[in-house]
């Protein structure tokens, strides 16, 4: 399985533990995969997030020169679990696989994505708690542009 850690700036706002279907490899969109979105303080992944926060953060920074302060507005971190099989879930060791800055999102808005099986797919079509967190981090985000925006035209 995977971890995607969605992070607003310095922030952790989601973590999305994805599964592939029974049998596969992968847990991309499109495969069968299971999408579970768990809150940012979930007790199962709290060793690998606050060893992410508090220490594998400041050092990738550092290794690749950039402040907190450059860091993407939306993007995330994902992890590989590589515990063997029938690890405890608590015990599981999560690697660091990749960054992705390029096609980030709201993992609560998966529902709206058009695909083969669901060509008209929309926002109304996020269920109703998914909708309200996904406005919610929404409203967040371009609270954050804001503050960008006006920090920057300030004289």
């Amino acid at each position: 399985g995977e971890l995607r850690y969605c992070m607003v700036e310095d922030e952790l706002v989601s973590i999305v533990q994805r599964k592939p279907k029974e049998g596969g490899m992968s847990a991309v969109c499109g495969t069968g995969s299971t999408f579970t979105i768990h809150d940012p303080q979930e007790p199962l992944f709290w060793r690998v997030t606050v060893k992410f926060l508090t220490h594998d953060l400041e050092q990738i920074l550092q290794a690749v020169a950039v402040s907190r302060e450059q860091l993407p507005l939306l993007w995330s971190a994902d992890f590989i679990n590589s515990s063997p099989a029938g690890t405890v879930p608590m015990d599981e060791r999560w690697v660091l696989a990749k960054f992705n800055c390029a096609c980030a999102g709201l993992p609560q808005c998966l529902a709206a994505r058009r695909r083969p099986e669901a060509p008209q797919a929309c926002f109304w079509d996020i269920p109703p708690a998914d909708r309200s967190e996904a406005r919610r981090l929404g409203e967040y985000v371009g609270s954050k542009v804001l503050r960008s925006l006006l920090t920057l035209s300030t004289p």
